[in-house]
Parts: C-alpha cells; structure tokens; sequence
C-alpha cells in the first residue's frame, strides 16, 4: 500500500455492498473488507485503518456491537467510523449510534456524492489532528530530552563524588550522596516513563511482529530476574508450557510489558517472599501471570491502575507515577490482548495478560518449574 493514500475498512455481510463500496472508493483510498463484525476488529488489530465504514444489521455481532467495541479499545477509540444501515433509520437509532461513539451515520441506499464528501471531510479531520499530535509529541520529546540531559550530569556528576574520584569523603558525606543518587535515579525512571507516555499519547504503537519462540524468551527474561530479585532475598519461580507454538508478536514489547510486571512483583513483595510467573495456552491465547506476596491493591485502586499518572498508594516507599503499567496496556492492546489484575488487600497482587495466538491446534501441555531458590 502506498503511504500516501489513507486506508478504509469496509464492513457489510454482504459481498456485492462491499464490492460496491470498494470500486467507489478505491481510486482515491486503500480499502480493506471484512463480511462480519469479529473480522473487523481482527483486522482493525492488524492494519490500523484510518476510517471505518460499519453496516449495522449483520448477524451475530451487529454494527452497534462492533462499535461499542471498537471504542471500548485504545487501540481503535480514536479511529472514525460512519454507520451504514438500511433498516435502522429511525432517530432513536441514529442517535443511539452517535452515542457509541459514530462520527457521521448514512442511510442505504447510499448516495455516492454523499458518501464521497463525508467520508473526504473525515479524513481532513483525521490529519490535521495527526499534524497536531506529531507537533506535540515533537514538543514532548524536546522538553523530556532537556530535562533528561541535566539530570543525567547530576547523577553522573554525584556518583564520581562518592567513588572518591575527586578526593576522599566521609560516612555521612557518602550516605547523603547516596540519597542524591537514588532520587536522581528515580527522577530519571520517571523523565523515561514520560518520553515513552508521550509517544503511546501521540502516536500509535508501532509493533515490529515476528515469529517468536516465546517460551525461550521468557526464560531468558525469568533469568535475568534472578539477581534483582536475589538483592532482597526473594523467590521467583515459573511455569513455563513448553508445548506452545511460535507466537507472532514483538518480541521487544513482550519483553518490556514482561519485565514492568515482574520488577513490580519483586519490588512489592517482603524479603523472603515468593514473585510466581506462569506462562501457559488458555484456547486461543498466550496466558501470562505473575504474582507477587505484595501488600495487595484496594478495588477502587484496581479500577485505575492502568490509568495515565495514577499511582499506588499501598506502599508509600514505592510511590510512583505508574505510567509503566499504562504503557504495559498500550503494548497489550497493539497485541489485540488483554490486561488486568486481581488483588485483595494483605493477600497480595497477581497481574494477567492475553496475547491472541492464531492457527492453534490442540497440543498436550507440558510444565516446567523454574525456581531461583
């Protein structure tokens, strides 16, 4: 597809609607076409379309269902759609319609002169808030790199100081260039989080998928665990299916998703306790868990842990922003998965993602358990 021209998913069960729509639009836009409702958002995943043309009487899943949907999905909220309906042309639907969240509604038969100047108007629309948010991030990132840079000289600066390179300090001096140095770290943690918030914001999440032989990586992940978590004597063990196929995703996006939940779990979790991570198939999916011995997160908590700039407060030695797990979800969610979390307070926190796996056949599991212990 040229990069130029702005892609349009159509959606009707019916294959001459389609066909139809297809050779209007065609000279002018990329289309794409799926027959149902489940279709659409599998492709929707894939493709990113810039505008969705969506008939609302299909069986199964109808265009209302689809909508609901798409806007329940930060991957596609901000995608327009146009309704296309022959038998809902009632205002209570209409209206219902604009309520799930459609930009514009148009009823069957279509007038092509019509279709042509709305479908252009949107599109218009869809750039110039893109122009927008790549000036924007462009901003963003200028103002994150000019924070970072100093911040970095400081941690550098103090750390030269403390080793002694400048001449020799004493305990107390030492102990309270340690203190620089851990707030000067944290700073940097959170400037990073920032730069990488400011991205998912204005941009979408660009996956680089790949056959990936995902039980070695998340060995190799569970590996590197192990001296962190060694640090405050703590446990990590896993369950790895070896039976799982090659998974098409991005291996460097799993790894960071991966990584945020497990350093979570071994930063939450008492000495002497236990971080658990299971990986194993449930259908049609990649299961992921990861468990901690943590002081457990409070419904109304759960709710907006995934939420841009929520912190958790169970903790007040770990307070922080919490933008890595909002960037966990953006990265599941480019993955068409799922991500959530069960907790109670005192009982500890166990993190749950789904990642689609496609082409599954039956397959006889097998386990093997990991223990840094």
């Amino acid at each position: 597809m040229e990069s130029h021209r702005s892609t349009i998913l159509i959606v009707d069960d019916y294959p001459d609607n389609l066909e139809l729509l297809a050779t209007i639009l065609g000279n002018e836009y990329n289309t794409l076409c799926a027959t149902n409702g489940q279709q659409c958002l599998e492709m929707v995943t894939q493709y990113q379309p810039d505008l969705i043309l969506l008939d609302v009487q299909m069986p199964v899943m109808n265009g209302f269902s689809v909508l609901k949907k798409l806007k329940s999905n930060t991957l596609s909220e901000k995608i327009p759609v146009i309704i296309l309906s022959a038998a809902f042309r009632d205002a209570k639907s209409i209206e219902e319609g604009f309520q799930l969240g459609a930009d514009e509604y148009l009823t069957k038969p279509i007038d092509t002169a019509e279709l042509q100047v709305r479908v252009r108007s949107i599109l218009r629309t869809v750039k110039a808030e893109r122009d927008l948010e790549r000036l924007k991030q462009e901003y963003m990132s200028m103002l994150i790199h000019d924070l970072r840079s100093p911040l970095q000289v400081i941690y550098t600066t103090t750390e030269l100081i403390k080793n002694g390179t400048v001449g020799e300090i004493n305990v107390q001096q030492t102990e309270y260039l340690e203190t620089v140095l851990k707030t000067t770290d944290n700073l940097l943690k959170h400037v990073n989080n920032l730069l990488d918030l400011s991205r998912l914001e204005f941009l979408a999440v660009k996956l680089s998928r790949q056959l990936t032989d995902v039980v070695y990586l998340t060995h190799g992940i569970f590996e590197r665990m192990r001296a962190l978590a060694e640090k405050y004597r703590i446990t990590v063990t896993a369950e790895l299916d070896q039976s799982l196929p090659m998974i098409e995703l991005d291996s460097t996006k799993y790894e960071q998703v991966l990584m945020n939940l497990l350093s979570n779990a071994i930063k939450f979790t008492p000495e002497g306790g236990t971080v658990r991570l299971h990986l194993f198939q449930e259908k049609n999916n990649l299961h992921v868990s990861v468990a901690d011995d943590g002081p457990g997160i409070s419904p109304s908590e759960q709710k907006v842990i995934f939420d841009k700039y929520r912190q958790l407060e169970s903790n007040q030695k770990h307070k922080g922003t919490g933008l890595g797990l909002a960037i966990c979800k953006s990265i599941v969610d480019a993955h068409g998965g799922k991500i959530w979390v069960e907790s109670e307070q005192g009982q500890g926190s166990t993190f749950h993602f789904t990642l689609p796996i496609s082409n599954v056949e039956s397959q006889t599991h097998q386990l093997i358990k990991l223990t840094n212990s």
